[in-house]
């Protein structure tokens, strides 16, 4: 659910999603985004993939996270 959370220093992407309330249904589950402000002057964005190392990136004070959603296309069967 999107909004803010307070974290420990050293929490993981897997305990801040899990705080969170989990992944959302129209979650692709297969790649994040975290957007981080370094220094309080440079913006770093990095994608990379929910992988087991993925999920075990710790997230910092500020970072902005987000998990990307399914395409909106659907299929007809």
């Amino acid at each position: 659910m999107p909004a803010i959370y307070e974290l420990r220093e050293g929490t993981s992407l897997a305990s801040a999603v899990a705080m969170a309330g989990g992944l959302a249904t129209t979650a692709d589950g297969q790649k994040a985004v975290v957007e981080r402000i370094e220094n309080h002057t440079t913006r770093r964005v990095e994608e990379f993939p929910l992988d087991a190392e993925g999920w075990q990136r710790t997230v910092k004070d500020g970072d902005v996270v987000r998990i990307l959603s399914l395409s909106p296309r659907f299929e007809m069967r």
